[in-house]
This record gives C-alpha cells, sequence and structure tokens, in this order.
C-alpha cells in the first residue's frame, strides 16, 4: 500500500511537471503579439501586404492612401471653410542608385516642378538601422510656398522615400511628428 502511495504520489509529480512543460512551449510557439504592447504610445500602426514596411503615426493624423504606397496627412486649417493639410508619404522603387546618386536625379525633377527650389539641409540619418540621407528643401507651386522634408535609404535594391510635404508656415509644427514617423519605421 505504502509503495502504490509513493506510485501515486510520484506520477502527480511527474504530470504536473508535463502539463507545465506543455503550457510553456505553447506559450513559446504562440507567435501571436498583443500589438497594443509594441505599439508607442498614442500612436496607429500603418502597414499592408503589398510593402515591405510598416510604421507608427500620431493619432491626430489621418490614414490617407494605404496601396503600393501608403500616406497619411494632417489637417492644418486654422479655419473650418478651407481645408489644408500637411502630408507624410511613404514609397518605394527598385533602384540600382545609391540614396545620394538617386537624390540627384530626383532633386532634378523637383526643381523642373517647383519655381524657386532651394536646398536648404541635408544630413546623414538611419532608417531601421540602414543609412540614409535626410534632405530639407523648400519649392513654390502656384503662389503656395512648401517645404519638404524627406529621408532616402537604399536597402537591397530598393529606395525608400519618406517625405513630408507641408505649407511653409505648417512645416515647424509638422517636422516634429515626421520625426517621430521615420523613427517609428521598420522593415519587414
Amino acid at each position: 500500500m505504502e509503495k502504490q502511495l509513493k506510485w501515486r504520489d510520484l506520477m502527480k509529480k511527474i504530470l504536473a511537471i508535463i502539463i507545465a512543460l506543455t503550457s510553456l512551449f505553447l506559450t513559446a510557439c504562440d507567435d501571436t503579439v498583443n500589438s497594443d504592447e509594441a505599439m508607442p504610445k498614442n500612436t496607429i500602426k500603418a502597414d499592408n501586404e503589398a510593402v515591405d514596411y510598416y510604421f507608427y503615426y500620431p493619432k491626430t493624423w489621418e490614414l490617407d492612401r494605404n496601396d503600393g504606397m501608403i500616406s497619411i496627412r494632417y489637417n492644418t486649417s486654422t479655419n473650418s471653410t478651407t481645408q489644408k493639410y500637411a502630408s507624410i508619404s511613404v514609397s518605394s522603387y527598385t533602384t540600382d542608385k545609391l540614396a545620394n546618386d538617386y537624390w540627384q536625379d530626383y532633386a532634378d525633377d523637383i526643381s523642373k516642378t517647383f519655381h524657386e527650389y532651394e536646398l536648404l539641409k541635408e544630413e546623414e540619418t538611419k532608417l531601421d538601422e540602414v543609412v540614409a540621407t535626410r534632405k530639407e528643401y523648400t519649392g513654390k507651386l502656384s503662389d503656395v510656398k512648401y517645404k519638404f522634408a524627406q529621408v532616402i535609404c537604399v536597402r537591397k535594391g530598393t529606395v525608400y522615400l519618406l517625405t513630408l510635404t507641408a505649407a511653409e508656415e505648417d512645416f515647424d509644427t509638422t517636422v516634429i511628428d515626421f520625426g517621430k514617423v521615420v523613427s517609428e519605421f521598420h522593415f519587414k
């Protein structure tokens, strides 16, 4: 009888260990992630299956386009009769160039499209730990002067363009959010 009790106790302990290990294994294999845990506070995730990146953007912005390109916009209007927006767009294209070489061709196109084009600032930066270049420039279209911030990154034969477009007077208030999008940009 005493042997049976020892045997039962041993089996209970073994069963408890098996259950604990199975539970631990199933938890470790669960690839579902609580997206709220990884998502920065007060942001929304921009993502789709057509692109190989995602980013988080402030909740004060709204999703404008989400297909092969993702763009968000922010209403900068001071009154309700006229709507005016700043936008941040992310697009990607196949290329065989480096970021600064791509920029040279791109800048030529900008100077043909916008009057009074002027490159204001350029610096090296990173996009999800990949070396990139950041440019700030202005240009006038019709009677409106725009200011742009753009991060250009080439990775695995693809150029990624993250572009803030804002009326010049709205640039300083929206460039902060552009910095947040750049810092919360991730390659898949």
